[in-house]
C-alpha cells in the first residue's frame, strides 16, 4: 500500500509536468492536466499521512500460526508521529529498515491527562531499560485493552519495518 502513495506522487509531477508542454498546444488541456496532477500529488501525501497516522486500518500481512487459538490484533495508531523513537527501537533490535519484523515487550500505559482523550493508553517498548513511546492505543480498542490488562491476558507486540517506515500492533490472547 505504501508504493501507492509514491505512485500517486510521481504521477501527480508527471501530469504537472506533461501539462507545461500541454499548454502550448491547449491552454484549456494543460491547466486541467495540472489541476489533476495536483490533485494527485494531494491525494498520495495526505492519504499517506492518514495511513501513517492509523486513521486508515494497513493491510497486515499473514502471519505465522499462533499456538493460540484466539488472538486480537490492535494496529497502534499514530506511529506516523512516533518514526524517530521506532527507528531508534529498530536500531536497537536489529531491525533491518527495508522488509524485517520483531517481537517487542509492549506495555499499554494509561494517560489520564492527555488533552484529547482522558482514557487514552500509550503504547510503551521497553528495550535494553530503554523506553520507546511508539503511539497509542486506537480509541475504539481502549475498552477491550483495558480489560485484558486487568484480567491479566497476555498483550504482545511487533513491530514491522517497511521501506523505512516503521508500523506496531498488540496482539491479546484470549
Amino acid at each position: 500500500m505504501k508504493s501507492m502513495f509514491n505512485v500517486l506522487t510521481i504521477l501527480g509531477a508527471l501530469l504537472i509536468v506533461m501539462s507545461i508542454v500541454m499548454l502550448l498546444i491547449s491552454p484549456i488541456g494543460g491547466i486541467a492536466g495540472a489541476a489533476i496532477g495536483a490533485l494527485c500529488i494531494w491525494y498520495g501525501i495526505t492519504t499517506k499521512k492518514k495511513y501513517l497516522a492509523g486513521e486508515l486500518a494497513p493491510k497486515q500481512e499473514p502471519s505465522a500460526p499462533s499456538p493460540v487459538k484466539e488472538q486480537v490484533e490492535i494496529v497502534i495508531a499514530g506511529t506516523y508521529y512516533h518514526q524517530d523513537d521506532l527507528a531508534r527501537l529498530a536500531k536497537a533490535l536489529e531491525l533491518d529498515p527495508d522488509s524485517d519484523f520483531s517481537a517487542v515487550d509492549l506495555e499499554f500505559v494509561p494517560e489520564p491527562d492527555n488533552e484529547y482523550d482522558p482514557n487514552a493508553l500509550k503504547a510503551i517498548v521497553t528495550e535494553d531499560d530503554k523506553e520507546y513511546f511508539i503511539g497509542y492505543c486506537p480509541k475504539e480498542e481502549t475498552g477491550l485493552v483495558r480489560k485484558a490488562i486487568d484480567a491479566n491476558m497476555t498483550i504482545d507486540g511487533e513491530i514491522r519495518a517497511d521501506d523505512g517506515v516503521y508500523y506496531a500492533s498488540a496482539y491479546i490472547s484470549k
